[in-house]
C-alpha cells in the first residue's frame, strides 16, 4: 500500500481481517466460483476509500 495515501497500515488490516470475519459465508461462495474458474482467470482486489473509489469509478465510466 503506498504510503502516499496516509492510511494507518495496523488500521487498514483490522478492517480487512474483521470483513473476512464477518462474512464467512460470502468468502466461501466467492472462493468456491473462482476455483470452479480454473487457472486461467484473474483476480483483481484493492483498498480504497469508499469516495475515491466512486470518484475514480465516475472518471472511467464517465
Amino acid at each position: 500500500m503506498p504510503p502516499s495515501r496516509g492510511w494507518e497500515l495496523d488500521e487498514v488490516v483490522d478492517t480487512v481481517i474483521h470483513y473476512w470475519m464477518n462474512n464467512a459465508e460470502g468468502i466461501q461462495h466467492w472462493k468456491e466460483c473462482l476455483d470452479r474458474a480454473g487457472n486461467d482467470n484473474l483476480l483483481v482486489a484493492r483498498l480504497a476509500d469508499v469516495k475515491a473509489l466512486k470518484a475514480e469509478f465516475d472518471a472511467l465510466l464517465g
